[in-house]
């Protein structure tokens, strides 16, 4: 499912192309954007939803593994929105590092712009600042059984979760969360993708849409 979204043919010419590709968790975010990434010729820039998490240093670790991280209020989302903006306008940023293991930031990383700037994460689309910033927007449409599955793997062996904290998150805060925020704001997509199909086929259809939109008229 495609439509065309007009901010895109009245966006500045001195302004990189910006795309939002939203989804639940585990639903094939971050492996489409790799290989969009990776199939397209143009220089493309990604930064993650996952950055903006809030500091909670200030929080004990027992009381910070509760936190609702699937609500938009768990994102500092004035500076995500302006840090986007500044990448969209041709200026570097210092973003923040987030660490998943102790929920605090570690630091900041320098990110450059470029003629494409991806913002994936699962409430993308759900938070109005942030998605007022997009010319094109994807929704991945995956169902719920995957992105568990995809979810549970991820957070063992990339987040050090133990299956117990995963169980818990999952049935407290992503799905419910999911259902409240994320499955909603597939209404505001520009395309929305079939996240149990082949990767290279949703890759395909993907960079097709760019193209398309980035190119139209010239």
């Amino acid at each position: 499912m495609a439509k065309h979204n007009s901010k895109s043919s009245s966006r500045s010419q001195n302004r990189s192309f910006v795309i939002g590709v939203a989804g639940g968790s585990g639903s094939g975010k971050t492996t489409l954007v790799d290989s969009f990434c990776a199939a397209f010729s143009v220089k493309t820039t990604v930064i993650s939803q996952d950055l903006y998490y809030r500091d909670l240093r200030n929080m004990s670790l027992e009381d910070r593994v509760r936190v609702n991280f699937d609500h938009p209020d768990s994102l500092e989302i004035d500076l995500m929105t302006s840090q986007i903006n500044q990448l969209a306008e041709g200026r570097a940023i210092n973003a923040p590092v987030y660490d998943f293991h102790n929920h605090t930031r570690n630091g900041e990383q320098r990110i450059s712009p470029a003629e494409i700037i991806i913002v994936e994460g699962t409430l993308a689309l759900a938070i109005e600042p942030v998605c007022s910033c997009f010319d094109y927007s994807v929704f991945i449409d995956a169902p719920a059984d995957i992105r568990l599955l995809r979810r549970i793997e991820r957070d063992l062996q990339d987040r050090g979760r133990t299956l117990d904290d995963v169980k818990w998150q999952y049935f407290h805060t992503v799905r419910p969360m999911y259902e409240k925020y994320i499955a909603p704001s597939k209404s505001k997509a520009d395309l929305i993708i079939d996240g149990a199909l082949p990767i290279d086929a949703l890759s395909k259809q993907f960079v097709s849409e760019v193209k398309k939109l980035m190119y139209q008229g010239s």
